[in-house]
């Protein structure tokens, strides 16, 4: 165990000791002089040496002592000592829990739900606004260096942002059954009206968007259903259409700039020339973690590009079934930092910085051991047999 001292100029209080050794001396027994007969002749330069002597040792030693700890608690001192290695599992929000505990043997570990605040598992997790790397990382820097990871994580996982995941301990991922929930969304958030444009080149790539908008239908209310908006790039937008699929080879014309400019979404396809997107971050991987869509900011709005060719060869993911809902939330009306993924392909890397452990105060140990020399002190300067010797 290493102390350190945060105040080490609060040591200076230790020059107080020499008040409870002046008190001593000063309050030695009374010598009152008294004239004997038999004594008047002796010479006065005969006088008998006076020792130093010290009263009430141990009440003594205690005022010492109290002032010595008191000093010490002024310095502040705290304790570098690392903590004894031991071991975390956390679960992901959606994760299977009977297959997360069947899945690791380390009865010993302490469970938590991965959401803000590292709940235990028997609690309620907090769903609302979880972004999984931000609550890694942050996990990853509050524990010590010394205690080992397991993160059991859905197959399906959501809350991402574009940047792979790195910590700074090597972790055991594991991969059990389920989906995580659906992030809950605010009431003044628009559905999605999305149009759809394509040139000749891209007729047969329309197709999968077509289907996909389609099955967006399917669980919305009444009210809120659309109809399909898909045409050639020569028709112009309806006014209330606030997220484009564009799928044409070239330069992005100006007047779908200004569109996105306003707050829109759109993405294109991979041989459209947007140069924001030079400056792009993945907003969407497969499980090899291959990136199939990346994002840039355009405007007061963001632009989003194809990273494959728009072919079941090319991208088996179009062919998926949860493919339109993928593709509904990389297309959210509200910009959307998180992306999604399959789980086998966001492992954590290594090698991110460490943190410095938290060292532990000494104070409260102190201010106990304060109390009980004071009470001491107290008790034996109070003491009726004291008194009685005195």
């Amino acid at each position: 165990m290493n102390l350190a001292l945060l105040a080490p100029g609060a040591l200076a209080a230790l020059a107080a000791l020499l008040i409870p050794l002046l008190i001593h001396l000063s309050r030695r027994s009374e010598q009152r002089p008294t004239d004997f007969a038999a004594l008047r002749w002796i010479s006065a330069q005969l006088r008998p040496r006076r020792k130093l002597v010290f009263q009430e040792i141990l009440l003594l030693l205690l005022r010492l002592l109290l002032l010595i700890v008191l000093a010490l608690f002024l310095a502040k001192p705290v304790s570098m000592q690392t903590a004894a290695p031991t071991h975390w599992t956390v679960i992901v929000p959606g994760a299977d829990i009977p297959a997360a505990k069947d899945s690791t043997l380390d009865t010993k570990s302490e469970w938590h739900w991965l959401s803000p605040g590292f709940p235990d598992v028997e609690d309620k997790p907090l769903i609302a606004n979880t972004n999984i790397g931000s609550l890694l990382r942050e996990l990853d820097a509050q524990l010590p260096a010394s205690t080992s990871l397991t993160i059991i994580v859905p197959e399906h996982l959501s809350g991402l942002d574009g940047e792979r995941i790195r910590l700074s301990r090597q972790v055991n991922w594991k991969i059990v059954p389920g989906t995580m929930p659906a992030m809950p969304t605010t009431e003044n958030v628009a559905p999605i009206r999305l149009a759809i444009r394509y040139d000749d080149a891209h007729t047969d790539a329309s197709i999968y968007f077509r289907a996909a908008q389609v099955a967006w239908q399917a669980d919305r209310k009444a009210a809120e259903k659309d109809l399909l908006d898909a045409a050639n790039i020569s028709s112009a937008l309806k006014p209330d259409r606030n997220a484009l699929v564009w799928l044409a080879a070239g330069e992005l014309p100006g007047t779908i700039r200004d569109w996105v400019n306003k707050g829109r979404t759109l993405i294109v396809s991979k041989d459209t020339r947007v140069p924001e997107l030079a400056s792009g971050v993945p907003a969407w991987r497969n499980e090899k973690g291959r990136a199939l869509a990346s994002v840039a900011p355009l405007g007061q709005g963001r632009v989003l590009q194809w990273q494959q060719d728009l072919q079941p060869e090319a991208m088996p993911e179009l062919l998926d079934a949860t493919f339109p809902s993928q593709l509904e939330t990389l297309l959210q009306p509200t910009p959307v930092a998180p992306t999604l993924a399959l789980a086998a392909s966001q492992t954590p890397l290594t090698g991110a910085r460490t943190f410095p452990e938290a060292p532990t105060s000494l104070q409260t140990w102190l201010a106990l051991l304060i109390a009980i020399l004071f009470l001491l002190e107290r008790g034996i300067a109070n003491s009726p047999r004291r008194g009685h010797a005195a």
